[in-house]
């Protein structure tokens, strides 16, 4: 299988920066120990401080799944969300 490499980039809502590098990082240390993860990474906008973008490489689509069904990545999903201005792309 091949690697899948996974590029999210978000708007936050005006005044909730603070908050989503917060979110965005909570679990990154727990992500990094998961089966197949080689990277994930937060960035922040250096232009455009609302803006992020979340860079992720998984050892297999498998590997990824198995991530994003973890119950605490469901509710982090959630949260990232409400902090979003408009739909990640």
């Amino acid at each position: 299988m091949s690697e899948v490499v996974v590029v999210v980039t978000m708007q936050c809502k005006p005044g909730m920066e603070q908050e989503m590098v917060a979110t965005l990082t909570e679990g990154s240390g727990a992500t990094h120990e998961e089966q197949g993860c080689t990277v994930y990474a937060m960035h922040q906008g250096a232009d455009d401080p609302t803006r992020f973008s979340i860079v992720e490489v998984w050892g297999s689509r498998d590997d990824l799944e198995r991530h994003l069904a973890l119950p605490e990545v469901q509710e982090l999903i959630g949260r990232i969300d409400a902090l979003a201005d408009g739909q990640p792309a």
